[in-house]
């Protein structure tokens, strides 16, 4: 696989905002390869990229970072802040507690089809469970200053629900959710700062935006409260919007979020509005490939479609991660403004498959596949210092790379078909003192030590 160049046979448009497009070639050659000033700063005022940050310049948090102060003082902080969400409700499973489970040490690759049994895959144990069917994203935020009050929150159709670390639920938003991320120090003027939850409402089509009030919370307020403006635009016009990452460049705070069912990516940028709300720009989309040429010339697509499963952002990099089914993990800048890489491939890439319209399925044929065995179908992304952690869905295994070269594999135990996930490589609490993984599968969310986890 490493001779091998994905060439993009159908051109992928990207929808810039001067109505330009481009074409996308996809190669998995190394990470110098990318264009010129991906990674260079971004001009808040014209969106355009710019020369690398200074020494002095602000990269923005990143997994890992220590996400410093989640609120800024200012008038109006205390009891008088306005409602947010109302109760909620959900059931929590303690599995061992915070003692130490099997530690991952993942070891070289595995074999040509590893499995769940298979000894060179180590597991993790899990602390704890939230038991809440039907969810869809995880998000972790830390507070600035007790971390022991960090929440997880967690979105899908009965709508954004804040858990404590014991996973009692403590708040909901209504509304039908998709992704949701953190955007930490967002400014909403010269005096006032707070993290904040961007979260995909699917209901909509639109971004809704949360704001954390830790200083409120502390005199009996809601910790999260809705700072949305009226009249945000849907951030695809005929498409619902699914995941969603978060960057900042300097004090610009942006969000990628993808097109549900489809291989769209639109990159929004985050507003101040009047009455320290927040409204955002859809600044430009981008379409990702869904057709190749594989190594023998011959056309292929893949079956089902190539749509997006999960997004992840190295920030301090602005690098972002996709993982586009039936194709892999795609590496390209979080701007959008050119094509990426490959990082690695699903093990069905190329394999001949074949839509039967009479069960609407998939039909295989006598070619195999040439992706990799490390890549069973897709589930989540995450990112921690730099090494991406992806799902493995078929073998429920995480797939672990450094600097896009593949390191090893773990399990979370009792996580199946982990369709998203999220690290927070800090302090959170007692329970959790080197950080914490958030597994979401399909009966809730798994809560694992992150120093059980050695990449």
């Amino acid at each position: 696989m490493s001779g091998l160049r994905i060439v993009l046979l159908v051109l992928a448009a990207a929808a810039l905002t001067a109505g330009g497009t481009v074409s996308v070639v996809l190669s998995d050659g190394d990470s110098t390869g990318m264009a010129p000033g991906v990674n260079g700063a971004v001009d808040p005022a014209t969106d355009n990229p710019g020369p690398g940050p200074g020494p002095g310049a602000d990269p923005g948090p990143g997994p890992g970072s220590d996400p410093g102060p989640g609120q800024g003082p200012g008038p109006g902080q205390g009891p008088g802040e306005g409602p947010g969400a109302g109760p909620g409700d959900g059931a929590v499973v303690e599995e061992g507690g915070p003692s130490p489970g099997a530690e991952a040490t993942p070891s070289g690759a595995p074999s040509a089809s590893p499995g769940p049994s298979d000894p060179s895959v180590s597991s993790v144990k899990v602390v704890r469970r939230i038991v809440a069917p039907g969810s869809v994203d995880p998000a972790i935020w830390v507070h600035p200053k007790k971390r022991d009050k960090s929440v997880v929150l967690g979105t899908g159709d009965g709508g954004l629900t804040v858990y404590d670390l014991a996973g009692r639920p403590m708040l909901r938003a209504p509304g039908r959710f998709a992704g949701v991320d953190i955007a930490t120090r967002f400014r909403f003027d010269a005096t006032w700062s707070n993290d904040l939850a961007v979260a995909a409402d699917a209901g909509t089509g639109r971004l809704r935006i949360f704001a954390f009030r830790p200083v409120a919370a502390e005199w009996g307020k809601p910790l999260v409260q809705e700072v949305t403006t009226a009249g945000v635009p849907a951030v695809f016009a005929g498409g619902v919007p699914g995941s969603v990452v978060t960057w900042r460049a300097g004090q610009a705070v942006y969000a990628v979020v993808s097109q549900a069912g489809a291989n769209r990516l639109a990159l929004v940028r985050l507003r101040a509005a009047p009455g320290r709300k927040v409204g955002y720009q859809v600044l430009r989309t981008l379409d990702l490939p869904g057709g190749f040429l594989l190594g023998n010339g011959e056309p292929w697509s893949p079956c089902p479609a190539a749509t997006v499963a999960a997004l992840a952002v190295d920030r301090p990099a602005r690098t972002l991660y996709v993982a586009q089914q039936g194709v892999g993990i795609l590496r390209l800048p979080a701007d959008l403004r050119t094509g990426g890489q490959v990082v690695d491939l699903v093990s069905d890439f190329g394999a001949e498959l074949t839509h039967d319209p009479a069960t609407g399925g998939c039909v295989p044929g006598a070619r195999p596949g040439e992706g990799s065995q490390r890549l069973l179908g897709l589930g989540g992304l995450g990112v921690h210092k730099g090494r991406l952690l992806a799902f493995s869905r078929d073998d429920n295994a995480f797939a672990v790379y450094d600097k896009q070269a593949y390191t090893g594999r773990f399990r979370v135990r009792g996580a199946h078909h982990s369709l998203a996930l999220e690290v927070a490589g800090v302090p959170v609490g007692r329970a959790f003192p080197k950080g914490l993984l958030v597994v979401r599968d399909e009966t809730g969310f798994s809560l694992v030590r992150w120093d059980r986890v050695r990449l």
